[in-house]
């Protein structure tokens, strides 16, 4: 369905295109023509039963101009006096009712089903304002909502929703923007395509720049990450996107780090959902130094990203370095997430929506 904001100049615009497939699909003859001329008025007809409710102003010459090509095929389809006069007084006290009900039906389902999906990744605040905005007499819609990151910085979540050729609004991406960094240059504005499904915390670990695993739909092949970098120019970002199967890596690194720093805890289904969103883990090594490392998914998703107390990136040999007390036995360890971490290290910033 082509996006057009005038609905009528739509509607004929789609039968322009729907017509010309016809043509092509049942050739050129007599009957055909015919049987073309009713496929025409009907489609017409519903679609101006729609529009009547409340045409815009921009809408109503297109909607005159409809209104006179279907009276014309109403005459053209029933000659016969009488039974053009049976056929509007059907038109008007069936088919335009249960044409409209069924619409009104169909946008509460519609409606529904939006406000369970922005529920289910824990965006309650937009579920709310689709009451306010949910507008079908748009051909597309879309608002944002301003949650805090922190004292400084906030996020701006942007659903954009199209409605299809069957009226049904569909989420088509949501826009995400990080503004208040400290650096403008770290002032992240990127689009994610709604057939990635993101929850809240996802989304604040994205703009993080921190990569995050898109869980698969029922009966979905792939099992793709995203993480957004830097593009070519100053301030400029970009969504990259792998559909590798890279998840078994992430768990093979994690498995190797476990047995490296004997730190068993790090193979546990926690552990690896919490790097699949995107989250960072505080690990708490109790011995001489008694520092503090963090682990996160890399944004290839092939390894692991290992940081000091201060958040500088490390190797794993020097982080089994530093785990060494002088006896060369561990004194225990403490796994759990990241809490007391720098700004620039934080995890689920608790986005108030």
């Amino acid at each position: 369905m082509e996006l057009e904001q005038n609905r009528a100049k739509a509607l004929w615009k789609n039968w322009e295109k729907l017509e010309n497939e016809l043509h092509q699909f049942g050739g050129k003859t007599g009957d055909q023509d015919k049987e073309i001329a009713r496929q025409k008025y009907n489609f017409l007809r519903k679609g101006l039963y729609r529009l009547s409710e409340r045409p815009m102003d921009s809408e109503k010459p297109y909607v005159a101009m409809i209104g006179s090509v279907t009276a014309k095929l109403q005459k053209q389809l029933y000659p016969n006096r009488f039974l053009r006069t049976l056929h509007q007084a059907k038109a008007l006290l069936y088919d335009r009712p249960k044409l409209l009900n069924g619409l009104s039906l169909q946008r509460a389902e519609n409606l529904s089903g939006l406000k369970t999906g922005f529920e289910r990744r824990g965006l309650e605040g937009i579920a709310k304002l689709l009451d306010h905005y949910l507008d079908y007499d748009k051909q597309q819609v879309s608002f944002s909502l301003i949650g805090k990151m922190d004292d400084l910085r906030t996020l701006s979540v942007a659903p954009m929703l199209k409605q299809d050729e069957t009226g049904v609004f569909r989420l088509t991406e949501v826009d995400l923007k990080l503004r208040g960094s400290a650096d403008p240059a770290n002032d992240v504005s990127v689009s994610v395509p709604a057939e990635y499904l993101l929850n809240r915390q996802q989304m604040v670990n994205l703009v993080e720049q921190r990569p995050v695993y898109v869980f698969p739909e029922p009966g979905q092949q792939t099992d793709p990450w995203l993480v957004v970098n830097k593009g070519a120019g100053l301030g400029e970002f970009k969504l990259d996107v792998s559909e590798s199967n890279l998840d078994q890596s992430l768990k093979k690194a994690l498995y190797d780090l476990a047995e490296d720093t004997k730190i068993y805890k790090l193979t546990s289904a926690e552990v690896l959902l919490s790097m699949r969103l995107g989250n960072m883990f505080r690990l708490n090594a109790v011995h001489a130094q008694d520092k503090r490392f963090f682990v996160e998914a890399h944004p290839s998703g092939k390894e692991l990203i290992i940081r000091n107390e201060v958040g500088q990136q490390i190797t794993k040999d020097e982080l089994l370095k530093s785990l060494r007390n002088p006896s060369g036995a561990n004194k225990g360890f403490d796994l759990g997430k990241g809490k007391d971490k720098g700004k620039d290290q934080s995890q689920d910033q608790g986005l108030s929506m």
